[in-house]
């Protein structure tokens, strides 16, 4: 199991349905995966463009990925919110758009951005872009450098192995292990 970056940039909405006739839509979005830890990620509310709302926010999620570079049946997950004068948000529109649809046909390489609109439910359409990250595979095969967040940087041997790092040398498989989630 390995990883993919999927950088999204929010930039706009277009026609959107007034959901109360003689207020001013100020609308914002949040955006998450399904069954991921991330937290929900939000842009900030256009309070000039009522039903065309622009936001050019980027997003950042970390995909788990086979070795195929393909995922389950999990969605990016974005909501289009309208804050009322009183301060109160409602929800325009849910728009659920399967990770597959970014996936397939891309490489295991980096891609470019690309643009791409999906409809909201209540009329109107969202425009934002994405690009992929490169599969990162989770194992390094043996012999290779890694290094983490941490600080430590090593070789990869055999499971109990010794391991060098910048702090000393470390032994075992609890440390390989754990150097790369597998216990």
């Amino acid at each position: 199991m390995g990883r993919r970056v999927l950088d999204i940039v929010l930039v706009s909405a277009s026609s959107l349905t007034r959901q109360y006739p003689g207020f001013r839509m100020v609308v914002h979005a949040q955006a998450y995966i399904t069954n991921d830890s991330m937290p929900v990620q939000y842009t900030s509310a256009d309070c000039f463009r009522d039903v065309n709302p622009r936001w050019d926010h980027p997003l950042r999620f970390s995909l788990n990925c086979s070795s195929g570079g393909t995922t389950s049946t999990e969605y990016l997950n974005i909501d289009l919110f309208n804050t009322m004068p009183d301060g109160c948000s409602w929800i325009i529109s849910s728009l659920r758009i399967p990770l597959l649809r970014f996936l397939l046909g891309a490489s295991q390489g980096a891609t470019g951005f690309i643009n791409d609109s999906w409809p909201v439910s209540t009329g109107g359409h969202l425009y934002f872009s994405y690009k992929l990250g490169a599969y990162v595979n989770r194992v390094p095969r043996i012999g290779s450098t890694v290094s983490t967040i941490g600080g430590i940087v090593g070789t990869v041997g055999a499971i109990g192995s010794t391991v060098s790092t910048i702090d000393g040398i470390v032994q075992g498989t609890s440390f390989i292990a754990s150097l790369f989630g597998l216990n």
